[in-house]
């Protein structure tokens, strides 16, 4: 009997973990999108996975999600910025979010004051379902595919980990002290991780507290367990207090909306709109329709507003059920609970009123209620399992349509245009991936519908000054460019990509004085060091040229450019071996290019390497590199010389 039990539950992992590879198989090559380039792509902090302190402060301005920040960097060593390893991981970590929320569901109804009649194969399959509901669901696209959104997945990730291994232990203390007190303090660990991931975790102290009256207490409680249960309450300080958040800038202070053209947050504008959020969080859990990444969202400015009172209705109709279903099924009430709990710190004022990943933790809840709802309304367990069957196999289906949609930035961003018309940041970041993908005049006309709508959008002007430039418009480029920089004075981006075009119009002095004005921004730019180096380079000045390319590796040791410079020099210095070393770096990286081996063959040359200078230039010239060629076969002649 046991034996079967354990193939059950390991039936029931394999299928979770089958489900969600199928719904997300389409994911692995998508691009990178929107927030990836900034704590991703762009971001040095992440790149020595060997500075540890580097990535704990990182490039926001609290180090709360410095774990999250760590697995960038560790991929970031591992893959590079292959996207396959960054998409690999995100998907992992859902499915085990999945398994946790199978395990949490057994933890449950394992409890005696669950006041579960339940059989174990009906506990199992209540389980079951409720890990399938929550890896389908397509609401859970934008935490799993849209990879900088690890913050809320991994999160969740400890949060469960964090509550199963409380129950666990608690359940278990009593019987085994050592085992017992082992689980608590993984509990302990987990809590930690999720607060060093994200701010999301600082719920858990509660949810902690209602899981342990709801299903663990029983009679009256001593001294020792409400002193314990007095310091667990009082871990919800460590997030605001150890990572120096500003309460009452957070809440007090006004700031413009990111959710839509012309709104200023204030406190009381932002907590009336999240009851609109909130409904919209459980209408996208019930029907999933209209997903949009960057929604156009008004605030509500008045309890009068008739949007504003339906989602007040719908947040007390759902509470008033709450409380009806508290009495006929602990479990599913539990799964309300955790939707409200999960949902509180959205309350804190942000930018931006809603997005679509801070569904991700909240669903967990959801996915539990909904199953044990459902099951107590079936009273025949076949039609349960038929109608959950149905629901699961359509949504595994619109995730798969969903991730389409992730598939690369024109694709995510004309949907969200499509679904945003109004919305100037959409045009912008659809701008912005035209230019990525080389379709200059399309980036251009919309980013001058963009800058149309707002004159003073600085990142549209960066972007029309990328399109012109890889368009070798190189005036109109520095026109656009320094546009940005006349709205936005400290912007290192402009001031570095100016600096490129100043270069390319020979005016090196106003390249360098570029160079230095996007430093003084922002010191950790590797490509500006690069390009700053080759002018010294160009120079003759190879010390300096030196001194900047030391600084572009260590800030990125993935970027090719420095390293090829930086052999350039070390050739023209006669350091040959440390030449090789870099055109070897280079060649690593990207071996179809046929620049660092005619270089490697010169420094092999440098040291009377015939052999090797002729290999490495005949490989050179078998990728297409056409000069050279007197060179080429003078080299041929000396290793004919040789072998006489």
């Amino acid at each position: 009997m046991k034996v079967a039990f354990l193939r059950y539950r390991l039936f029931s992992v394999v299928l979770i973990m089958l489900l969600g590879m199928l719904s997300y198989s389409n994911t692995f090559n998508d691009s990178f999108h929107f927030d990836d380039f900034t704590f991703i792509v762009e971001n040095p902090s992440i790149k020595n996975i060997d500075d540890i302190q580097s990535i704990f402060k990182t490039i926001l301005p609290q180090s709360s999600r410095f774990v999250c920040f760590l697995t960038f960097a560790l991929n970031y060593k591992v893959h590079g910025l292959d996207v396959f390893g960054y998409h690999l991981t995100n998907l992992m970590i859902h499915l085990v979010s999945a398994v946790l929320v199978w395990w949490l569901v057994l933890l449950l109804c394992s409890s005696q004051r669950s006041n579960s009649k339940l059989t174990e194969e009906e506990e199992g399959l209540l389980a079951l379902f409720s890990a399938l509901l929550f890896v389908a669901h397509p609401v859970q696209t934008q935490a799993v595919s849209y990879i900088s959104q690890r913050f809320a997945s991994l999160a969740t990730l400890f949060y469960l980990a964090c509550v199963c291994f409380y129950i666990k232990g608690r359940l278990i203390f009593e019987m085994n002290k050592a085992r017992g007190g082992m689980l608590l303090a993984l509990s302990v660990a987990a809590m930690m991780l999720a607060m060093y991931t994200k701010e999301i975790a600082i719920t858990l102290p509660i949810m902690i507290l209602t899981v342990d009256r709801a299903f663990i207490s029983k009679g009256r409680q001593g001294k020792v367990y409400w002193i314990s249960m007095a310091l667990v309450l009082m871990s919800m300080i460590i997030i605001p207090v150890m990572f120096s958040l500003g309460v009452r800038q957070l809440f007090l202070e006004h700031k413009a909306s990111a959710s839509h053209i012309g709104d200023m947050i204030t406190l009381p504008a932002y907590l009336l709109t999240q009851f609109r959020v909130f409904v919209t969080f459980i209408r996208l859990l019930i029907i999933p329709y209209g997903q949009n990444l960057d929604y156009d969202f008004a605030l509500s400015k008045s309890i009068l507003e008739p949007a504003a009172m339906l989602s007040i209705s719908v947040v007390a109709a759902v509470i008033f059920f709450a409380l009806k279903v508290k009495g006929k099924n602990k479990i599913a009430f539990f799964g309300i609970a955790w939707v409200f709990v999960t949902f509180a710190p959205n309350l804190v004022p942000r930018r931006f009123v809603i997005f679509e990943h801070k569904v991700y933790l909240l669903s967990a809840g959801f996915c539990i209620f909904f199953n044990f709802w459902l099951f107590q309304k079936c009273k025949d367990k076949k039609l349960y399992v038929n109608i959950l069957s149905v629901i699961i196999a359509a949504f595994a289906f619109l995730t798969f349509q969903r991730n389409k949609v992730w598939e690369n930035e024109i694709t995510l961003w004309t949907d969200v245009l499509k679904k945003s018309p109004n919305k100037l940041s959409p045009k912008v970041n659809l701008g912005d991936a035209y230019v990525l993908d080389g379709q200059y005049d399309k980036a251009l006309k919309i980013l001058n519908e963009a800058v149309a709508q707002d004159p003073k959008h600085y990142k549209a002007y960066l972007n029309m000054g990328v399109a012109h430039e890889n368009k070798q418009d190189y005036l109109s480029a520095l026109a656009d460019y320094t546009k940005a920089i006349e709205l936005r004075p400290q912007y290192a981006k402009a001031y570095g990509n100016r600096g490129f075009i100043y270069d390319r119009l020979k005016k090196y002095d106003l390249a360098l004085a570029d160079y230095e004005e996007a430093l003084k921004a922002d010191p950790k730019i590797a490509k500006v060091y690069s390009n700053r180096g080759i002018i010294y380079k160009n120079r003759g000045q190879y010390d300096l040229a030196l001194d900047d390319y030391n600084k572009a590796i260590a800030l990125d040791p993935r970027i090719k450019e420095a390293y090829g410079n930086r052999g350039v020099v070390y050739f023209k210095k006669g350091l040959y071996d440390l030449a090789i070393a870099d055109q070897n770096a280079v060649i690593k990286m990207d071996p179809k290019n046929p620049i660092p081996y005619i270089n490697r063959s010169f420094a092999y040359y440098g040291k009377s390497d015939i052999i090797g200078a002729l290999k490495s230039a005949e490989m050179a010239r078998s990728l297409g590199f056409k000069r050279e060629t007197k060179y080429i076969d003078q080299l041929k002649s000396e290793y004919q010389n040789l072998n006489k």
